[in-house]
C-alpha cells in the first residue's frame, strides 16, 4: 500500500491488514521502518476518530473506595461533609477542582479520569487567589453558566479559569491583575476581583468578535484615527439609540473591536482600551451612564487613549468615573474627545456655549452634523450643572436598545468547565 495520512475507514482497515501481514512474517530493515510508520499513522487516525472514553468519575471513586475498604464517612475527611459526599456519590453535586485535587492525592485516582479529559490535568493551586471573591453570582445571573446553579462558590475556580481561558490564556496570577489603576467613586474603592472579571469578559468577547459583528474586521493601522475618520464616527451619533451598533461596525472596518459588557457591582467603570496579542485594539464599554452624550464622549475618550497612550509597555487603560479622576492622561483623553466632537474654535465662537438655549444647541448640532445631546453634554460639563438640559442628553435611550439587539451578548462556551 502507499504510505500516507489515513483519510477514511477503508484506508484504516487496509493499514491494519498491512500491519498484521508485516508482523506475521520476518521483518527486514525496510519492513521495520514501514511497520513503525504505519503504527504512527494508525495512532493518529485513532486519536482523531476514536477518542478515549474515560470511565465515569463517580464509578471510579466507588471502585477505589471498594478497593481500599473505605466508607462514605471516610470520604468526608477528604472532600467535605457527609451530606456533600452523599450528593457527590449520587451525582447530585458536581466535583469541584478542590475535590478532584483531594481525591487524586488521597485515593490515587488519575486526574484525567476525574476531569474526564486529556492532560494537562488538574492545574496547580494558586494560594494567593481567593477565587470566591470574583463576582460569581453575577456571572451566573448573566447566563454565562447555566449548568451550575447550586453551590456556585464551590466551583469558583473552574468558572474563573474557564473565563480566563476564553480570554486568551491559562491562568497567570501575576499577569493582568497588576495592570489595574485603582479608582473609586465618592470615597468607595473599586473591587479588583470584579474589575479583573470584567476585563476577562471583554477579552473573551473580543476573541469571539467575528461571531457577532456584521462588518468583517479590517486591518488596524496607527494612521486610521484621522480627523476625517473620527468625524465620520461622531456623525453616527445622529442615529440616536442605534449609535452603538453603527459605531461597532464602523470601527470594525478600521480594525478596532468595540465590545460591550455591563459593569459588575463594586466597580465604577465606564470603559477600557486594550490590545490583543495580535495587536488588534479592543475598546470595552459598560454604558454605566446611560446617556447619548456619555456614550459618545466615553467612546472617543477610549480612542484617544488608543492614539495617545497605548504602547507596547502600557497595553491597557481603564476609565473609572472619568469626572472624578484627576490624571494627566485622563485630561489629555478628555480634551481630545471634546475637540473631536466640537472643534475648539467653533465652540468659542458659537452662542450655544454662553446661552445654553435649546435653539442654539440644535443649531450647532446641525452645523457639526451630530446629535444635539453631544452639544448639551458639553454645556452641562463646562457649567458643572447636570440638572441643566436634562431632556436633551438622551437619558435611558442607549442601554435598553443595546440589550434588545444583543450587544450585551453572553460569553460563549463557558459551559465547558
Amino acid at each position: 500500500m502507499v504510505l500516507g495520512i489515513i483519510k477514511d475507514e477503508n484506508e484504516y482497515a487496509q493499514a491494519l491488514e498491512r500491519i498484521e501481514a508485516l508482523m506475521a512474517g520476518g521483518l527486514d530493515y525496510a519492513g521495520e521502518r514501514e511497520l513503525e510508520l504505519l503504527g504512527h499513522l494508525v495512532d493518529k487516525y485513532e486519536q482523531e476518530n476514536y477518542p478515549i472514553d474515560y470511565p465515569d468519575p463517580i464509578s471510579a471513586i466507588k471502585h477505589r473506595m471498594e478497593d481500599l475498604g473505605l466508607r462514605q464517612k471516610d470520604l468526608a475527611t477528604i472532600i467535605g461533609s457527609h451530606s456533600k459526599v452523599s450528593e457527590v456519590l449520587s451525582k447530585k453535586r458536581r466535583l469541584s477542582l478542590s475535590m478532584i485535587r483531594a481525591l487524586h492525592k488521597h485515593l490515587g485516582i488519575p486526574a484525567e479520569v476525574l476531569l474526564e479529559e486529556e492532560p494537562p490535568g488538574v492545574p496547580d493551586e494558586e494560594p494567593d487567589i481567593d477565587w470566591q471573591r470574583f463576582p460569581l453570582r453575577e456571572i451566573v445571573r448573566r447566563g454565562w453558566v447555566t449548568h451550575i446553579q447550586r453551590n456556585v462558590q464551590e466551583h469558583a475556580e473552574e468558572i474563573v479559569r474557564r473565563l480566563y481561558s476564553l480570554a486568551g490564556g491559562q491562568w497567570a496570577p501575576n499577569g493582568p491583575s497588576l495592570v489595574f489603576r485603582q479608582g473609586g467613586y465618592r470615597g468607595r474603592s473599586a473591587d479588583a476581583y470584579a474589575l479583573q472579571a470584567w476585563l476577562l469578559t471583554i477579552m473573551a468577547k473580543a476573541r469571539a468578535f467575528d461571531q457577532y459583528c456584521d462588518q468583517p474586521l479590517g486591518e488596524y493601522r496607527v494612521d486610521h484615527l484621522t480627523q476625517e475618520n473620527l468625524s465620520g464616527l461622531v456623525r453616527l451619533s445622529k442615529a440616536g439609540e442605534e449609535g452603538p451598533r453603527l459605531a461597532m461596525n464602523y470601527l470594525a472596518e478600521l480594525g478596532i473591536k468595540l465590545v460591550f459588557e455591563r459593569h459588575f457591582q463594586r466597580t465604577y467603570l465606564d470603559g477600557a482600551c486594550t490590545v490583543l496579542d495580535s495587536e488588534t485594539p479592543v475598546i470595552g464599554m459598560t454604558i454605566r451612564n446611560d446617556r447619548i452624550d456619555a456614550f459618545w464622549f466615553t467612546l472617543l475618550h477610549e480612542l484617544a487613549h488608543l492614539q495617545l497612550h497605548i504602547t507596547s509597555e502600557q497595553r491597557l487603560i481603564f476609565d473609572e468615573d472619568i469626572q472624578n479622576i484627576v490624571d494627566e492622561k485622563e485630561q489629555e483623553a478628555s480634551n481630545f474627545a471634546a475637540t473631536v466632537i466640537v472643534p475648539e474654535h467653533v465652540w468659542k465662537e458659537h452662542p450655544a456655549r454662553i446661552s445654553a438655549r435649546k435653539v442654539d444647541i440644535e443649531d450647532l448640532a446641525r452645523q457639526l452634523d451630530v446629535h444635539p445631546a453631544l452639544i448639551a453634554g458639553r454645556v452641562r460639563f463646562e457649567r458643572n450643572n447636570y440638572k441643566l438640559l436634562h431632556s436633551m442628553v438622551g437619558y435611558g435611550e442607549i442601554r435598553p436598545f443595546c440589550e434588545q439587539i444583543g450587544l450585551f451578548y453572553p460569553v460563549r462556551n463557558m459551559e465547558r468547565i
